[in-house]
C-alpha cells in the first residue's frame, strides 16, 4: 500500500516535467534525414496531442476515484494484479534501463572518455534505489530545487547561443516530408511514458486538476519546441546531425565574461536522470505491496543493472533498449490499454 504522505499535486507535476526533460537531453531531438523545421515542429504538435490523449485514462481514474490507476487496480483484482503489476515492473525496466544506457554513454564519451560506464551506473542505481525507499513525496521535494536549477541551465544554454542564431543557413519551406514528419511524431509522442508514472504515483496528490497535468504537459512540449529553434538556427546542418545536440548547443554557449556552459548541461542532465530514474523505482514500488515492496525494490534495481551490461555487452540488446518507437508501444499498452480495459471492466467502481 502506498504512503499516506499527502503531497501537492504541482509538485508531482514538476517531477513529470523534469522526467521528460531528460529525452531532449539524451536522444537526438533531430537527426531524420530530410527533416525540416516544419517537419519537427508539426512532429512536437501532434507528440503534444498524443501524450495528451494518453493521459486520459490516468486522469478519470484519479478525478473519479481519487485513486492513481495501480491503486484502482489493487483494489479492483486483489488476487489477479500481480499479472499486471509483473507486466508494468518488466516496462519500467526497459525506461530505467534505456535512459541509463544513454546517460552513461553521454558521460563516456562526450564528457569523460576515462569513465566506467558500470562504476557510474551501479552508483546512480543505489542513490535512486535509495530515493524510491524515500518515496515519491520526498522525491517532489528535491525535484522543487532541481527545477529551479533546470531554469537556470536552460536560460545559460538558450542565452548563451543567442549572438549565433543565423537564419541565412535555413529554407522556410513549410512543405512537409511525410515520412520525415511521422518520425518527428514518432519520437516526440515517446514522452508519454510520464503519463505512466502519473498512473503511479499521482493517488495522494492534493486537489489534482485535470488542468494540471495539461499544463505540464504543454510546458514541455514548449520547451521542445524552443530546443527545436535553436538546434536548427544555431547548429549548421552538419552540427544537427550530431548525437546529443543540447550538449553541442551548452559548448557554443558563451556571454561576454564566460563560453563553453556544458558544466551547466552536466549537472542538469545528471539531476534529470536521478529524478526519472528515481520516479521509475517509487513507480515499480507503489505496484507492489508494502510488505515486499523494499525487497521488490532492491531486485529490481539488480534487475536494470544486469539489463545494463548485457547492453555494453551486445549492441542489438542495446538497440532495443534505446529504440523509441518499441517505448512508443509499450506507452500505448501502458498508459492507455490496459487502464482503460481497467474502466470499461470495473466501470461501476468508478462512481463509487
Amino acid at each position: 500500500m502506498q504512503s499516506k504522505i499527502r503531497f501537492s499535486s504541482v509538485r508531482l507535476m514538476i517531477v513529470l516535467f523534469i522526467s521528460a526533460c531528460t529525452v531532449l537531453m539524451l536522444y537526438n531531438v533531430q537527426n531524420i534525414e530530410n527533416s525540416t523545421f516544419a517537419n519537427d515542429i508539426a512532429g512536437v504538435i501532434i507528440g503534444l496531442l498524443i501524450c495528451l490523449l494518453y493521459a486520459v485514462p490516468s486522469i478519470i481514474i484519479k478525478l473519479r476515484t481519487k485513486k492513481d490507476f495501480i491503486s484502482f487496480a489493487k483494489t479492483s483484482t486483489p488476487s489477479a494484479v500481480i499479472f499486471v503489476s509483473s507486466y508494468y515492473a518488466m516496462y519500467f525496466a526497459y525506461l530505467a534501463t534505456g535512459f541509463l544506457i544513454r546517460y552513461c554513454d553521454l558521460f563516456s564519451k562526450s564528457l569523460n572518455p576515462d569513465a566506467n560506464k558500470y562504476v557510474i551506473a551501479a552508483l546512480l542505481l543505489a542513490v535512486c534505489t535509495y530515493a524510491a525507499h524515500k518515496g515519491i513525496c520526498a522525491l517532489s521535494r528535491v525535484a522543487l530545487f532541481i527545477f529551479v536549477f533546470s531554469i537556470i541551465a536552460f536560460l545559460i544554454i538558450f542565452g548563451g547561443n543567442i549572438s549565433n542564431f543565423d537564419f541565412s543557413s535555413q529554407n522556410f519551406d513549410i512543405q512537409i516530408d511525410y515520412n520525415a514528419a511521422f518520425k518527428a511524431v514518432s519520437f516526440f509522442s515517446s514522452i508519454s511514458f510520464i503519463t505512466v508514472i502519473f498512473a503511479f504515483n499521482s493517488q495522494n496528490t492534493n486537489k489534482f486538476k485535470k488542468r494540471h497535468i495539461i499544463l505540464a504537459i504543454a510546458a514541455i512540449f514548449v520547451l521542445a519546441a524552443l530546443s527545436l529553434v535553436f538546434i536548427y538556427f544555431v547548429l549548421s546542418g552538419y552540427g544537427r546531425q550530431q548525437a546529443y545536440q543540447m550538449f553541442i548547443l551548452s559548448k557554443t554557449s558563451h556571454f561576454s565574461f564566460a563560453s563553453g556552459m556544458d558544466s551547466f548541461f552536466l549537472a542538469a542532465v545528471t539531476s534529470f536522470i536521478f529524478i526519472l530514474i528515481s520516479a521509475v523505482f517509487t513507480s515499480v514500488k507503489n505496484s507492489a505491496y508494502s510488505k515486499g515492496s523494499k525487497l521488490v525494490l532492491n531486485v529490481f534495481a539488480v534487475i536494470v543493472f544486469i539489463l545494463f551490461v548485457c547492453a555494453q555487452r551486445f549492441n542489438v540488446i542495446e538497440d532495443i533498449l534505446t529504440d523509441y518507437n518499441i517505448l512508443n508501444v509499450l506507452n500505448f499498452v501502458s498508459a492507455v490499454l490496459i487502464p482503460t480495459c481497467y474502466m470499461i471492466i470495473f466501470r461501476r467502481r468508478l462512481s463509487d
